[in-house]
């Protein structure tokens, strides 16, 4: 799928430069992305190195209305997306392993596409509410 800016949380386009911050604020950013429009091309292009298994399932969730909320990335792993609602239905795979997003930044129902690039925590995991 081809990702554009209607994929993305609404306060992306706001204006109001509140992304921009809370990006700035995790460190995550390259210097070059400097203004809410160059941190909506960045994130759009980080979503297009998403591992396929994990593309698919965010291509599902936006195909069924879901949208990002976030997209955050360090060098050390995880790359980690986070959608604005629980996903639409439990994903099955091979390459995939599900919890309940117990992890305190994302809290018990926010759902979120992690991929690991770390040689320490390898793999792609899925956190959603069970709803």
């Amino acid at each position: 799928m081809a990702y554009t800016i209607t994929h993305l949380d609404p306060l992306f386009t706001a204006g109001n430069g509140k992304k921009l911050t809370q990006y700035r604020d995790v460190g995550c950013l390259p210097a070059t992305v400097t203004s809410d429009e160059s941190l909506v091309r960045h994130v759009l292009q980080q979503l297009t190195a998403l591992h396929p298994v994990l593309a698919a399932v965010l291509d599902a969730e936006l195909l069924a209305g879901n949208r990002v909320r976030s997209v955050f990335s360090w060098p050390e792993g995880p790359f980690c997306v986070s959608l604005l609602r629980p996903f639409k239905k439990r994903y099955k795979g091979a390459k995939l392993e599900r919890s309940l997003g117990k992890d305190p930044h994302y809290g018990p129902a926010s759902p979120a596409i992690e991929q690991y690039s770390s040689p320490l925590a390898p793999g792609q995991y899925l956190a959603a509410d069970k709803k």
